[in-house]
Parts: structure tokens; sequence; C-alpha cells
């Protein structure tokens, strides 16, 4: 499988980059794939760097000591998929509450999995990944937001969504109590044929 990979970030109104990526070879079962994640710190909370890192760190760890101990069956690759964000997410609560100022540090995640030219994307929170090729460019993942929901609920447009000061708020992110919501997509189920 051929594959370009390309990471663009940007500060925006923050005084700081929270952006983490990363991509790495595994092998599932002996089979070469490929991990590409990015986390964003979310900058309204204290130590969104950290908490990016940390998934980051998770998505590595899983790459070198779990995903090669894997097959490629695809209901085994989302439960990894889902156990991995669950880890993740554990690990930047951990934090968050042995910090010297506990409080609540978050992130999202997203990841494309890709090996023997198919793809599983995973994500929680707004991140989102694209599938481009030369003929589109299709948004695979939904953002986990408020204005999504209402969105989707059909009590507000798109446009009206992209111009919402409340576009950023987060309904699901990394760094929660307990489990948080991981919406996983393989090719066919994210509308790619």
């Amino acid at each position: 499988m051929k594959c370009n990979l390309c990471v663009l970030t940007t500060i925006g109104r923050r005084e700081s980059n929270q952006d983490r990526a990363c991509a790495v070879t595994t092998s599932l079962g002996g089979i070469s794939a490929v991990l590409l994640a990015i986390a964003d710190g979310m900058g309204g909370m204290r130590d969104g760097d950290r908490a990016a890192e940390i998934a980051i760190a998770t998505v590595r760890r899983y790459a070198d000591e779990v995903f090669p101990r894997s097959s490629t069956d695809m209901a085994s690759l989302e439960r990894l998929l889902d156990g991995m964000f669950q880890t993740a997410n554990q690990a930047v609560y951990a934090f968050a509450q042995l910090s010297s100022e506990p409080g609540r540090s978050g992130t999202t995640l997203v990841v494309c999995l890709a090996f023997n030219n198919q793809f599983v994307v995973a994500h929680a929170g707004d991140s989102r990944c694209y599938y481009i090729n030369q003929r589109e460019i299709r948004q695979l993942t939904e953002d986990h937001s408020k204005v999504q929901d209402l969105v989707r609920q059909g009590s507000m447009t798109a446009e009206a969504a992209r111009r919402s000061p409340y576009r950023n708020q987060l309904i699901n992110s990394l760094g929660e109590e307990g489990e948080i919501r991981v919406d996983i997509c393989s090719e066919g189920d994210c509308g790619v044929p």
C-alpha cells in the first residue's frame, strides 16, 4: 500500500501548540501495518499538551507491544482500538489527578490503522480524519461536539454550526473518569468504497 502523509498544525489563538502526532510502523500477526495518530490537547484545560503526549505515548506503546500480537480480524481490531483509547483515557485522567494542581486535563485523539490496502479509523473528540484521493476529499469522522449533536438532531444547520461560538465545546474526549465513547469505522463503514 502506498501512502502519503502530511500533518499540518497551527497554534490558532492559543499561546502554545498542544497538537501531537505520530506515524509508526507495526504489524498485525506478521502483516505490515502503519498506525497514524493525532492528539490535540484541550487548550481550555490544564496541561493539554501533556495530555496529548500521554495519548500519543499510549498509541506508540500499543504499536510496539500489542498490535504485533493481533490479527487482521476486524472485530478484534475494533476491540483492540477501543481498549487503546480506554487505556489512554485512564492514563490522562490519572495524570490530572496526580498533578500538583488537580483538575481536568484532556485531549482529542484520532487514529488510522492501515494494512493490506485496508484501514480502520477510531476517534474521540473533534480531531478529524479525511480520505483523500484523486477524485475526492471525504471526512471520515464526525465531531464529538455540542453543535454537531444539534446538527445531527436537525436543530442547527451545518453552516450555523461552523459559525457557532460553541463549535469547539466537546461532549467526548480523553481525560474522563470512566469509559469514553470511541467511534470506529472501517473502509466500507466510513463510506469509502
